[in-house]
């Protein structure tokens, strides 16, 4: 990784241990997926900082997540791990009008496997701290690859039944922003990012989704065959 200047080993060591302690509970629970909600860590005065990094190293190795405890979210970035991997978690940040794309961001978890090949990961600190913790908070601030990708959304719709959203995009060469302590990266999307947004809104599709590389638009359908789920191309 890259390391900032003004990242201290107290931060990296208080990092390294709560990776270590997210990976214990994986391991002992055997989890596929996990998903944490950061304000709830801020609560208690035991915790010294926040896993963002860990998230985006668990990631890198299969395990699907989901941020805020989002657990739809977290299955579903397992699920397109599987189906073509590899995949990572992230949300709609923003829209760039006039480059019809999406910018898309998150607090602090982006899988690093999928970073741009071409640098090192940038590992910053936040000068902002998103709730209280007894040390610095750190993030990698992951940009992905260029290239054709997909966007997939799983979420329940009409009368409780799971719905796969999934649509084709171009992750942009964009990224990362000096300055910037989230991971981001922009998806440009095939048609006016308006209508994209609306028929992404009326099918249902929720805040948070998941990105693979390639055209997984037949696997996603194939599996909403599979888990009786409906499926909604955009």
């Amino acid at each position: 990784y890259d390391c900032a200047a003004d990242v201290t080993d107290e931060d990296l060591a208080g990092t390294a241990r709560v990776e270590l302690a997210l990976r214990s509970m994986v391991d002992e629970q055997r989890l596929n997926a996990l998903s944490y909600q950061f304000l709830a860590l801020g609560d208690d005065g035991r915790t010294t900082t926040l896993p963002f990094v860990a998230a985006s190293r668990l990631m890198a190795e299969g395990i699907g997540f989901g941020g805020e405890g989002d657990l739809i979210a977290a299955a579903g970035t397992w699920l397109l791990e599987q189906l073509r991997s590899p995949a990572t978690f992230s949300e709609i940040f923003t829209v760039d009008f006039e480059g019809n794309s999406l910018l898309l961001s998150h607090m602090g978890e982006a899988n690093a496997s999928m970073a741009r090949a071409d640098r090192k990961i940038p590992l910053v600190f936040r000068p902002r701290r998103l709730v209280d913790t007894t040390s610095g908070q750190l993030t990698l601030v992951v940009s992905l690859d260029p290239g054709p990708a997909t966007l997939c959304c799983l979420t329940l719709g009409c009368g409780g039944r799971w719905r796969l959203i999934a649509s084709r995009v171009e992750i942009d060469d964009f990224g990362p922003i000096p300055g910037m302590v989230t991971p981001h990266f922009k998806a440009r999307v095939a048609r006016d990012v308006r209508d994209w947004l609306t028929d992404y809104a009326k099918a249902g599709g929720a805040h948070h989704h998941a990105i693979c590389f390639g055209d997984a638009t037949a696997r996603i359908r194939a599996a909403a065959g599979f888990l009786n789920a409906d499926y909604v191309e955009i």
